[in-house]
């Protein structure tokens, strides 16, 4: 599942959306064994260190992510596949991570030189390519798309980042676009000193101007509906608004009630979209927006990916009286919340999930000790 484009297919929305405009239901601590029933979480480990984090997971199953190998304290990347997890290895360097992978198996961020400075790479058919930079030290890909296109940034002779389009072997200075996400179709979502803009083909066209303090492009999908959030400019508060972009107009989200801020995060092929909404005195909720209506996902709920099927995942924090403090990856389908499992009493967190609806993410000591995880449906 890429983040910058969310790619999967499947269940009708109705069977989910008319379960949740009635009533989200919150699965209590008891719902938290019968989801260790349903769902199965295995350790994917880590390179011989002492953590681990998955980024992205494909439809084939394929993981993405940093791991820290033995004796080292550095991250490096990996790709997970078939029981295994694989070191990317760098380009002579300590570090690096991977941060997002296609269907084909190709993956992408960045790694050290031996100078220390991070590049942007494509690994593919076993081999780990420097993409090289816009004549500056360092870069970085952060979204490849089913063509093999890659963006990201990178720095320019004058140590300016700069975003970039890489494909066939060149890398493509996007000079005044900042870009954000990029669909199957090429199209680059991003924005420019005038607003909202998408670049395809070469052309930059302005779509809206988002006005604010500050705003920017967050994802798209192949019906070219664009999410993007704007900060406004309020003293001791900068309260952030989301906007959906679709058939030619700029459309605000809404707000959930007694809420004063709210973040778009994703959008699915089906033009649902899942963020975040907080109010004054620190309460935030997770929301799903589709066909014009916010829907309230519970609170302490931050939602991070959605597929097609209409499948949100993401976290919930201190659920219960006993919980305080505690974070635990959810699954919210067919209008009910269930909490995935974790091991033991550790923290868990639900991150990305794909087609197929496996889940990634992490379970361990919050902030240190985290490894990797996968949950598939029994």
């Amino acid at each position: 599942m890429r983040r910058f484009v969310l790619l999967v297919a499947g269940l009708a929305w109705l069977s989910f959306g008319a379960l949740l405009l009635a009533s989200v239901v919150v699965a209590s601590s008891g719902g938290a064994t019968q989801a260790q029933a349903r769902w199965v979480i295995r350790d994917l480990g880590t390179l011989g260190g002492k953590e681990s984090e998955p980024v992205d997971i494909n439809s084939r199953g394929q993981i993405v992510g940093w791991a820290v190998p033995k004796g080292s304290g550095f991250n490096h990347p990996f790709l997970w596949e078939n029981g295994r997890m694989r070191d990317l290895g760098t380009f002579g360097g300590r570090a690096g991570s991977a941060l997002a992978v296609n269907d084909n198996g190709q993956v992408v961020g960045s790694a050290e030189t031996r100078s220390g400075d991070g590049h942007a790479f494509l690994w593919e058919n076993g081999k780990l390519r420097d993409l090289g930079t816009l004549g500056g030290a360092e870069s970085e890909a952060s979204a490849i798309n089913e063509r093999g296109q890659v963006i990201g940034w990178a720095e320019d002779k004058s140590g300016e980042k700069r975003s970039f389009l890489w494909q066939d072997g060149t890398m493509r200075d996007l000079k005044a676009f900042a870009a954000s996400a990029i669909n199957d179709l090429g199209q680059i979502v991003g924005t420019t000193s005038k607003g909202l803009a998408l670049w395809q083909n070469g052309k930059i066209r302005t779509l809206a101007k988002l006005g604010g303090d500050y705003y920017w492009a967050e994802a798209l999908n192949e019906h070219g509906q664009i999410i993007a959030n704007t900060a406004l400019d309020v003293p001791g508060d900068d309260p952030v608004r989301a906007f959906i972009w679709q058939r030619g107009k700029l459309v605000s989200l809404g707000m959930l009630p007694r809420m004063n801020s709210i973040q778009g995060a994703a959008i699915n092929e089906r033009g649902e979209v899942i963020g975040e909404s907080s109010g004054i005195r620190g309460a935030s909720h997770g929301f799903l927006w589709y066909a014009g209506q916010l829907h309230d996902l519970g609170s302490n709920a931050i939602p991070s990916a959605i597929n097609d099927d209409g499948q949100v995942v993401g976290d919930i924090y201190g659920l219960t009286a006993t919980d305080v403090g505690t974070t635990r990856g959810y699954i919210w389908q067919n209008g009910r919340a269930t909490g995935l499992g974790t091991i033991g009493k550790l923290d868990s967190s639900a991150m990305d999930l794909n087609a197929r609806g496996q889940v990634i993410g992490t379970v361990g000591e919050w902030g240190r000790n985290q490894h990797a995880v996968l949950w598939t449906k029994r």
